[in-house]
């Protein structure tokens, strides 16, 4: 088993699933890893590129358009690695990214259970919408994942601020995932420079998975 499947998904993209690939193999990631790509029906050649270009690579072919969201679910299916990665058939990679492996616990809880953290830890009464807990714990294993930490939702509260801000709650939980996994990182919003950093990282973050700015649309921002 390997520590990592690296995901992507293809429909008629053959050039730039190439140079995706190519972009993964120079250099290859230092971790042990699969490659799975999915085709959705392309016409362009793409799965027989794939397997001339890149023998190690695994193609399902899906035969039709699954659609994104069902393609990923079937490269998911098809590896038993612990850590999934997705990524866009047009995307390139750093050399040699990922650097290292890490872990982050999200938890989806009650507005009294983050009530209660929020009094506890931080000593602030009421539900905040997301909550950061970043790993304090010793260095990982040689060759397991860095902890980073956890990051909090609360239920009710992101509920309301989607409805609120007439945000679908799928790009409103993204946002405040990476919001707090930007905390986890050592970031914060203390000061207005602070601020104006991470607003501009996870307005990048969010676009490479199709999530519009959260900062152009009403409401949603993280407390």
């Amino acid at each position: 088993m390997t520590e990592l499947a690296v995901v992507i998904v293809s429909f008629n993209t053959r050039d730039c699933l190439d140079a995706c690939l190519r972009s993964l193999h120079a250099p290859r990631p230092r971790c042990s890893h699969e490659i799975v790509v999915v085709d959705n029906g392309s016409r362009d050649g793409s799965p027989a590129r794939v397997r001339a270009s890149w023998p190690a690579v695994r193609v399902i072919e899906a035969g039709r358009n699954l659609g994104y969201a069902a393609a990923n679910n079937a490269g998911i299916r098809a590896t038993d690695s612990e850590l999934i990665l997705l990524l866009n058939s047009d995307a390139e990679a750093p050399p040699g990214a990922p650097p290292e492996l890490c872990e982050i616990g999200v938890l989806l809880a009650g507005d009294a259970a983050v009530a209660a953290l929020n009094r506890r830890y931080r000593g602030r009464e009421g539900a905040t919408n997301v909550l950061a807990f970043p790993c304090a714990g010793p260095a990982p294993a040689a060759g397991a994942p860095r902890l980073l930490g956890d990051v909090v939702l609360a239920r009710e509260t992101v509920l309301a601020e989607a409805r609120a801000a007439a945000l679908p709650v799928a790009d409103h939980v993204s946002h405040l995932v990476a919001h707090g996994v930007l905390h986890l990182l050592g970031y914060d919003h203390a000061d207005a420079a602070g601020e104006a950093e991470m607003r501009g990282l996870e307005a990048r973050a969010l676009g490479r998975v199709g999530v519009p700015d959260p900062y152009r649309r009403r409401g949603g921002a993280p407390a």
